[in-house]
């Protein structure tokens, strides 16, 4: 942050600075305008017992905060948080299926675990992978028929899983409407990209 930024707002926060800022001070509280950073003595006073780190927020926009640690003394720049950005239904249902389907075949049995289980859970990843790759792709529609055979392959090879009786099959009807759910969100973004380029 330049020197010259104006301090417009002190948080005082107690434990990690990840954590939900506690009330803010005003600017008005530290200075009458625009000035150096507010000075590591300042922080250290009476006023801020008990508290472990004080945010400083620049003016200037695009400036990160920074961070005084008072049990270390020294200051910490901070990155600003980005905002939080609305994720596409198809991706949110595949990071879903993720987090609910690696974790079963992570307990696979060692024969299968290494073979097919690592099939499924690579085929996974690299759907994840290739839909975010799609979404930022001006000609999307080979990618996502390339990602639809992924699909396809995922399907039979949950089907697998179930003849080999290595799920249950109310966790085999389960991962399978999951992996409808994907494939008509991917249908619909096809269609949608095949009526674009007509």
């Amino acid at each position: 942050m330049p020197e010259s930024a104006e301090v417009i707002s002190v948080e005082r926060a107690r434990g990690s600075p990840v954590g939900d800022p506690a009330p803010r001070a005003t600017a008005a509280e530290y200075q009458a305008g625009p000035r150096p950073l507010v000075a590591p003595d300042d922080l250290r006073g009476e006023r801020w017992r008990g508290l472990t780190w004080v945010r400083i927020a620049s003016s200037v926009p695009g400036s990160a905060s920074r961070l005084f640690d008072r049990n270390q003394a020294r200051w910490k720049r901070c990155v600003p948080r980005m905002a939080k950005q609305e994720e596409l239904p198809i991706i949110q249902k595949t990071y879903d299926l993720i987090l609910w389907y690696v974790p079963i075949i992570n307990r696979l049995p060692r024969d299968h675990k290494f073979t097919l289980g690592d099939r499924i859970a690579t085929g996974l990843y690299d759907l994840l992978d290739e839909l975010i790759v799609a979404r930022y792709e001006s000609r999307k529609l080979a990618r996502l028929e390339a990602i639809n055979t992924r699909l396809d392959l995922l399907r039979f090879q949950t089907r697998l899983l179930r003849d080999f009786k290595l799920i249950e099959p109310q966790r085999y009807a389960h991962a399978s409407k999951l992996i409808n759910e994907v494939g008509v969100d991917l249908g619909s973004w096809i269609k949608q990209q095949k009526a674009n380029t007509n």
